[in-house]
């Protein structure tokens, strides 16, 4: 059990399922972490045991065409339990000689009672299926694990379960009050990647040259003067007196040394089912031509701040009009100058605005 606030309790119930080693577990390659229960092998042999009767028929509910678990008929089913056992309490518990009311409800995967008078609380029961280690999609699980139906907000699957691993996680922490020492010592040394950990350990032994070789790998627009300046840790400033273009470096140098056919970025969208890989070519030329929309976006705001510029101009001094309908002439009625050309000002206020219209 867990605290999230002061009045509110997370407690985990766990659901063990009979013939648990015969339950085929299914990596689910769209959502990361995630994992399908195929009850199909479970459901052929407990239907030839009497002890597991009412355990078939209920479990031959919870279970689409294909024989997977679905988090929905689960939930439902597990909602009409809570709902009649409140029932069978009378919405209420007594102990001490106290009396509290309850209520329940549904509140996403966990199914919520809240206790009310004298004491005012709430337990969210979150339901899980326990799972042997060797089913695990990840190596190296010596205890038993869960699989929670709490599916993602933004893509729903009925039958995709979040695996959960609580006894490797407190195993880990036990008798571990430094966590932040175990994870960046001992957890590393366990990771058997002699790359890994020679690399790590140059960086603690020989910060500067370690990071001094990392920066050569990308282009700089003007070489750093120092690698770090750790005079005021903890915040170490890196690279002083260095200039880099995140820009170039990210796209116009890989197109430049010839790699411009090489994938850039992956796009993959579960929502849309859509996969593009998109190259380093393709890339500088969406980024190119982003560049050159937003300078003609700014030019063409440039025409019309022009011509509004000169017909403020045109209102202050006042246009006079000759005998000659062909020149306009404004006045500055403060010095009686003459000012001979504003037709060219109304003829390029115009021009901006038809090449706005033909744009």
């Amino acid at each position: 059990m867990k605290v999230k606030y002061p009045n509110e309790y997370d407690l985990v119930f766990r659901l063990k399922l009979p013939e648990e080693k015969r339950i085929l577990v299914v990596k689910d390659e769209k959502i990361p972490g995630n994992v399908k229960l195929d009850l199909s092998q479970v459901l052929n042999v407990i239907t030839k045991q009497k002890q597991h009767v009412n355990t078939y028929k209920q479990l031959k509910k919870m279970v689409t065409a294909e024989c997977l678990l679905s988090i929905q008929l689960l939930q439902s089913w597990l909602e009409s339990c809570f709902t009649k056992a409140l029932d069978n309490m009378n919405k209420k518990i007594i102990y001490n000689g106290i009396t509290a009311t309850l209520s329940y409800s549904k509140q996403g995967p966990a199914h919520t009672i809240y206790v009310k008078k004298p004491y005012t609380y709430s337990v969210d029961f979150v339901p899980a299926i326990v799972l042997i280690s060797s089913k695990a999609i990840l190596p190296r699980i010596s205890k038993d694990w869960d699989a929670i139906p709490k599916p993602l907000k933004w893509l729903l699957s009925d039958t995709s379960f979040r695996a959960s691993y609580d006894n490797l996680e407190t195993e880990m922490i036990k008798n571990k009050k430094n966590c932040i020492g175990y994870f960046s010592g001992e957890l590393l040394s366990d990771a058997h990647d002699p790359v890994y950990m020679d690399a790590y350990n140059r960086s603690i032994s020989n910060p500067e040259e370690f990071w001094s070789d990392l920066g050569r790998l990308i282009d700089w627009h003007k070489p750093w003067d120092r690698v770090m300046d750790n005079r005021n840790p903890p915040f170490t400033k890196w690279y002083c007196g260095g200039y880099v273009n995140a820009c170039y470096n990210a796209v116009d140098r890989h197109v430049l040394n010839g790699n411009g056919n090489k994938v850039a970025l992956i796009y993959d969208s579960p929502l849309t089912n859509t996969i593009r890989h998109v190259t380093y070519q393709e890339l500088y030329d969406e980024v190119l031509y982003t560049i050159l929309s937003i300078a003609v976006m700014y030019f063409k705001l440039f025409l019309i701040l022009l011509g509004l510029s000169f017909c403020w101009r045109s209102r202050k001094f006042g246009i006079a009009k000759r005998r000659s309908r062909r020149y306009l002439h404004a006045t500055d009625t403060r010095s009686n100058c003459r000012y001979v050309g504003h037709g060219a000002t109304w003829c390029c206020a115009l021009c901006g605005i038809w090449w706005l219209r033909c744009q």
